[in-house]
């Protein structure tokens, strides 16, 4: 296994559900893309959470980017507890 591979998310499961939280994760999660995928661009990452979705610990991430060698819009989206 690759040390360091992915994001620091781990780090931040018992942060409190908030905008800094938020914003932590966007910049987590677009660190660890840029790093460990070259053949895709990220062009937003949006953190849902707590009362935006009618429950405290709940948070839902929407990932969209770009297949950069066919040019091709994806999006995926994660959802789950903190």
């Amino acid at each position: 296994m690759r040390s360091g591979f992915g994001c620091d998310a781990l780090a931040m499961v018992f942060e409190s559900n908030n905008s800094l939280f938020r914003r932590n994760a966007e910049r987590e999660i677009r660190s660890a893309i840029s790093t460990w995928e070259p053949r895709a661009r990220v062009d937003a990452v949006v953190v849902e959470a707590g009362t935006a979705l009618n429950e405290p610990g709940r948070v839902r991430i929407t990932i969209d980017y770009t297949i950069i060698l066919t040019n091709t819009p994806q999006k995926v989206t994660i959802e789950g507890v903190i």
